[in-house]
């Protein structure tokens, strides 16, 4: 009990002494004050787990002491040493916050017993404020902790939010190009087709006329058959169906095109084979080929009926002179 101090007050040496000594050899740390002038001015230079005071004394009474020391710690306990005509003035103490009483003259034992009893109190009620200020720090780092995890989270949600807007204002930024990407190739694809059929429009209103009025004056078949091979080629120019039979899927090379063209205008192998001055045998060669490519091979399927079933060259209809 050596970490169990007690302060003993009394205005008889005899007390003093003896009580003291009784005190120490029960394993207490014991200081003595004569008057109560004397323990307040140890009261404020040092913190007792106990204080035993005689209530009745020359030059200040025990409910000063018991003042001063609830005034100090809150927690101190204080017993009370008074005589028989002083019982009102004890009960008074008691309700003024001291935790107990002996009345004088009184055993060590029963002294002992009550210094022990009022000493087991201080120990819980010291263990039970060690044991708050553990839980209010822990409370504190707990806070604190929350705390930071809180302002962490805000800051990893401020920057989602702003990784969202980036991430909106992106999509906007690419939707906007799509949509502009997506009006450029419209306005060229109509352009393309204008372009198409301003030139067709000027080839039969300046070209296809004479190409016809010289095709009839010739006399040769092979001369007519040239100038219809011209008429196919500038066709060529804008011909979608020429388009088609180019286009990677179909493979066609740019004679293939050549022969089918005049094939779906109902031209026969011999007049193919006089245009591009090939056999007869080479142009069935031709023939084969296509249908091949198209995959209609081995099947009951005209060719030129097959080739017509793609859009129509712009050239099969135009003005007579």
């Amino acid at each position: 009990m050596d970490n169990l101090n007690i302060l003993l007050v009394d205005d008889e040496e005899i007390i003093r002494l003896t009580v003291g000594n009784n005190l120490r050899e029960a394993g207490y740390g014991v200081e003595v004050a004569e008057n109560a002038q004397q323990a307040c001015a140890m009261l404020d230079k040092k913190t007792y787990d106990l204080v035993l005071t005689d209530l009745v004394m020359e030059g200040g009474d025990g409910l000063q002491v018991l003042k001063k020391a609830k005034s100090i710690d809150l927690l101190c306990s204080v017993v009370l040493m008074t005589g028989y005509g002083s019982m009102n003035s004890a009960i008074l103490a008691l309700r003024d916050g001291a935790v107990d009483y002996i009345l004088k003259p009184f055993e060590n034992d029963e002294l002992l017993f009550r210094i022990s009893r009022c000493m087991q109190k201080r120990i819980l009620q010291l263990e039970l404020q060690k044991a708050e200020k553990e839980l209010q720090k822990s409370h504190a780092a707990l806070e604190k902790k929350v705390q930071d995890r809180t302002r962490l989270l805000q800051l990893e949600i401020k920057r989602n939010q702003e990784i969202q807007l980036e991430l909106e204002r992106k999509n906007h930024e690419i939707t906007d190009r799509n949509t502009a990407l997506r009006v450029l190739l419209e306005q060229q694809e109509k352009a393309r087709r204008d372009l198409e059929r301003t030139i067709m429009e000027n080839l039969k209103k300046n070209l296809f006329p004479y190409l016809d009025l010289l095709q009839n004056k010739l006399k040769s078949r092979e001369e007519e058959m040239l100038v219809s091979t011209i008429k196919v080629n500038l066709n060529k120019i804008s011909s979608t169906f020429t388009q088609e039979l180019s286009s990677a899927r179909l493979n066609l090379t740019p004679r293939e095109v050549q022969i089918a063209e005049m094939i779906r205008q109902g031209k026969s192998s011999k007049d193919i084979a006089l245009v591009f001055n090939l056999s007869i045998g080479t142009v069935d060669f031709y023939r084969n080929n296509l249908r091949k490519k198209l995959g209609i091979r081995n099947r009951k399927i005209s060719l030129r009926n097959y080739l017509l079933t793609f859009p129509p060259p712009h050239f099969l209809s135009h003005p007579e002179v």
